[in-house]
């Protein structure tokens, strides 16, 4: 039997799971007039991602790049609106982590810092009582924020919480309707040449060949299973999750919830329909370190998603990592598949360090766990322990390029897990003590007052749905 011809593409994509289809539809439209193809592997069926996924603010940038609007979100993904998340550390101890901002700098110092003064002054008031974000958040409440930069209202920020299955299933048939190609068969194994990939295999006899190839395969990593890792460190991984199909309104929508154990974490985390709990633990072999490719970017082959790196899911930061990683390749996008290499380099370096930010911040958590278990804590890298020797030592932030979490949210997690600053900036020390608590004490009676006008997310849900059907389009919402 004589082999079957080949299928020619511009770029092809190897997976059947959220990443491999954002990939391909992203690709589409950013260049309409090349041939855009996808497969998928026998390791990668859609079947292997988490329930749900998180998206952080940045992601409403990449939908409308998609051409995904939030309302198609919100009524074909069970997705609701995440503020944040509220951790419970045990004994007592809370606090949340939010996007947005806590407080209002004055004088030039942080905000952090007049808090510090405030507590030091004896006042009862935790670090996110002073969070907009944090209130609504409490209260299962949500607005857009507003537009004016001087409103109370613009302080805060949002992502998503949407069912994976079902956002998959809006990728692919969006992806599909903007002239993606889905090949029949599975993908068996790629075809090297000189240190490339020169054609895909599969199951069926047939092959086809690519100028650029993006393996979203999954940590089975079809297309190069030998490429390189680096280890990055021990790693909270899921043990268990579990659906909780609630009723609709139940339950508080706006804010995740992460509570501490014996020697893990559980997580919740609130769709429209439902609630998903998991639960992490910390893993005892090497096998189940966190680590990523040494070099995502190989050659004419780039790996994204799980294909690329497996960090712990505490924090769920795949759709976070997902969203940097397409726009990396996106600016770095090479005219000539043939050549490639500077782009590579520059896209290997940038992303490995988006990873190793990402893990600093989960170590935060994981040295917390360990230290409650009665366990040796891994050490902090050298640039996590440069961040927290400066904020413990004064206050001060660093802050890295490619950091994923902001600012806002590396100080409330320092300051909800104990590490206070031993110093206040002379900046936030200069104004009296009783005039920083009136000024604070009123933007706490402008929260409360913010906060109680607003509605239930659900309710908001069903106003914004209300609107779009009475304007007949998405762009009256």
């Amino acid at each position: 039997m004589s082999p079957l011809p080949a299928s020619q593409f511009d770029l092809f994509v190897v997976g059947d799971g959220v990443a491999a289809w954002m990939a391909a539809l992203l690709m589409k439209r950013l260049q309409p007039g090349r041939a855009i193809g996808i497969a998928a592997c026998d390791a990668a069926g859609p079947g292997r991602d988490d329930p749900v996924l998180v998206a952080r603010p940045g992601f409403r940038a990449l939908m409308a790049r998609l051409g995904i609007s939030e309302i198609d979100l919100l009524e074909q993904c069970d997705a609701t609106f995440l503020l944040g998340t509220e951790h419970h550390l045990g004994g007592g101890g809370a606090f949340f982590q939010g996007c947005g901002a806590y407080g209002a700098p004055a004088n030039g110092a942080a905000f952090h810092h007049y808090f510090l003064r405030l507590r030091t002054a004896g006042a009862p008031y935790p670090y996110d009582t002073f969070s907009l974000g944090a209130a609504m958040a409490s209260q299962g409440k949500f607005i857009h924020p507003a537009d004016n930069p001087r409103a109370l209202e613009s302080s805060f920020d949002y992502g998503h919480v949407i069912e994976t299955a079902r956002f998959r299933d809006l990728l692919s048939q969006t992806a599909l309707s903007a002239g993606v190609v889905r090949t029949g068969a599975p993908v068996s194994e790629a075809i090297f040449t000189e240190g490339r990939i020169g054609s895909l295999q599969l199951e069926d006899g047939g092959h086809l060949e690519a100028g650029f190839y993006l393996d979203c395969s999954g940590p089975a990593r079809t297309l190069w299973p030998d490429n390189p890792i680096q280890v990055l460190g021990p790693a909270l991984l899921s043990q268990t999750a579990r659906v909780d199909r609630a009723e609709q309104g139940s339950g508080n929508l706006s804010r995740a919830l992460s509570t501490a154990g014996p020697s893990g974490w559980t997580s919740e985390l609130a769709l429209q329909s439902a609630r998903v709990c998991q639960t992490f633990e910390l893993a005892d072999s090497e096998e189940a370190n966190a680590h990523h490719l040494a070099a995502p970017w190989a050659g004419n082959c780039l790996a994204l998603g799980r294909a690329a790196h497996r960090l712990s899911p505490v924090h769920t930061p795949f759709l976070a990592l997902l969203e940097r990683e397409l726009d990396l390749l996106s600016a770095l996008l090479p005219a000539e598949p043939g050549a490639c290499e500077v782009e590579a380099r520059e896209y290997n370096r940038r992303i490995n360090e988006t990873y190793a930010r990402v893990h600093d911040f989960q170590t935060l958590f994981e040295i917390a766990i360990a230290t409650r278990a009665g366990k040796s804590a891994s050490a902090p890298s050298a640039p996590l322990a440069r961040k927290l020797e400066q904020f413990r030592s004064r206050g001060r932030m660093v802050m890295y390029d490619e950091e994923v979490f902001s600012e806002s949210e590396w100080t409330a997690a320092l300051i909800g897990l104990g590490h206070l600053p031993e110093r206040t900036s002379p900046l936030a020390s200069a104004a009296p003590i009783a005039a920083v608590r009136a000024n604070y004490e009123k933007l706490l009676h402008k929260i409360g007052q913010s906060t109680a006008r607003m509605p239930d997310q659900l309710a908001y849900i069903a106003h914004m749905q209300k609107m779009m059907r009475e304007s007949g389009g998405v762009d009256a919402v």
